[in-house]
C-alpha cells in the first residue's frame, strides 16, 4: 500500500513571520491539519479586502490582516 501526503503551505519558517501565524492559530484552534493556514490567511484578509473594493480604504493592505 502507498501513501501519498500532499501539502498545501510552505513548511512553517521558511516565510518569514509563518511561525508566529503558526503559534497564533494553534493556541486558538489546535493542531493544524492541511489547508488550515490557508484557509486561516484568506479569512482574515476577507474583511480588508471588503473595504477595499466598497472603497472605504485607498490601497490594499499588504501585511498586518
Amino acid at each position: 500500500m502507498t501513501l501519498l501526503v500532499l501539502t498545501a503551505t510552505s513548511e512553517i519558517g521558511r516565510i518569514h513571520g509563518s511561525q508566529s501565524v503558526a503559534d497564533r492559530y494553534q493556541q486558538h484552534y489546535g493542531p493544524i491539519g492541511n489547508y488550515a493556514l490557508n484557509s486561516y490567511d484568506a479569512t482574515r484578509m476577507l474583511p480588508s479586502a471588503i473595504e477595499w473594493s466598497a472603497g472605504e480604504v485607498a490601497e490594499f493592505p499588504r501585511s498586518g490582516c
